[in-house]
């Protein structure tokens, strides 16, 4: 028994010995732990740009080595009473815990020499992962270069696309904390003004939202389509939050064009005509929606409503479209919906 537990004692050596050292700099930091404990990349709370995806591993021994300088505790506790049943209960704990140290050595091992890799288990993950090594590696570039850490152009983007990736893990709060540091060094940096006004939406700040999407439709035009969608969307969206439905119409209206055309705007700015009761806008947006999907029955069921309504305001709607097809020299389908 004394012998197990002296080899518990000596598991830093022996991962040493192994040919595995975890110096000081390479200890893991909360962030891993914590993501050790939640099961998810993403999951902590203290995102770190330094932590490698194989800190996860090194964190989950981290847990191991704590597990089993608990049980040599007990292990001694319980060789200090002589009861038959009380020596069983170390006996089965001496195995256990061999069983973890071995564990441990094989985890540090396979983990350092590649064999394996902590894998993301979606999308979301995997593009955090990747974002979070870009950014370390432009970051460490642009120290080498001496170049300035807030305004560097390869480290501006690296530091959006990381934001991104935290949006998407639903980190909103650090997403944030980094827009807002990068729209100070760089108020007029296309890329960095749009994740700013996509966060500012998202925490539902619509009067500063609006500001700086119009600000970013200032610094974009129709040669960057889906920034310029974007702009316009955002524009649409800020001015319903604040109850201007007519407004919002005309930039959802105008967004939903810039090619490639996109149905669900066409749809929002249908369903905004129909609130406002404009019902030959609302049926040309509908009309405009189902010539990119024709099995959406929602949609079928509001044309319906308007073919049988509104005859005269969906016979407008349909000869105007017919007319910029027409000039469009393209064939619109907008037959009825019964």
């Amino acid at each position: 028994m004394r012998a197990v537990s002296r080899s518990i004692r000596t598991v830093e050596p022996t991962l040493t010995n192994s040919g595995v050292q975890i110096s000081r700099d390479q200890q893991v930091s909360s962030f891993a732990c914590d993501l050790v404990e939640a099961g998810s990349f993403g999951a902590g709370t203290h995102l770190q740009p330094q932590v490698q995806p194989s800190d996860l591993e090194i964190a989950r021994t981290c847990r191991i080595m704590s597990s089993m300088k608990w049980g040599a505790t007990r292990i001694n506790r319980a060789l200090k009473f002589s009861s038959r049943r009380q020596r069983l209960t170390a006996l089965f704990a001496a195995a256990a815990c061999a069983v973890l140290l071995i564990a441990a050595i094989a985890l540090v091992i396979v983990t350092r020499t590649g064999i394996l890799q902590p894998t993301p288990t979606n999308e979301a993950q995997m593009r955090y992962v990747l974002a979070l090594e870009a950014e370390r590696v432009a970051t460490a570039d642009a120290k080498q270069r001496g170049a300035d850490l807030d305004t560097d152009p390869a480290l501006v983007t690296a530091r959006v696309d990381l934001a991104r990736a935290r949006l998407a893990l639903g980190q909103l709060s650090q997403a944030s904390s980094t827009a807002t540091r990068l729209i100070a060094a760089n108020p007029d940096h296309i890329q960095v003004v749009q994740l700013h006004a996509n966060i500012l939406e998202q925490r539902g700040r619509s009067a500063d939202a609006l500001a700086a999407y119009q600000h970013l439709l200032e610094l974009t035009s129709e040669s960057e389509p889906s920034i310029y969608r974007d702009a316009w969307r955002g524009i649409g969206h800020a001015l319903l939050d604040q109850g201007d439905k007519s407004a919002a119409l005309d930039a959802l209206e105008r967004a939903a064009a810039v090619p490639p055309e996109t149905p669900w705007l066409y749809i929002e700015a249908g369903d905004i005509a129909y609130s406002l009761e404009l019902w030959q806008r609302a049926a040309e947006n509908y009309y405009r929606a189902r010539l990119f999907d024709t099995d959406v029955n929602a949609l079928s069921e509001k044309l319906r409503d308007l073919e049988q309504n509104h005859p005269a305001e969906v016979k407008a709607a349909r000869e105007a479209l017919d007319a910029s097809f027409q000039t469009n020299g393209t064939t619109p389908h907008t037959g009825s919906s019964q």
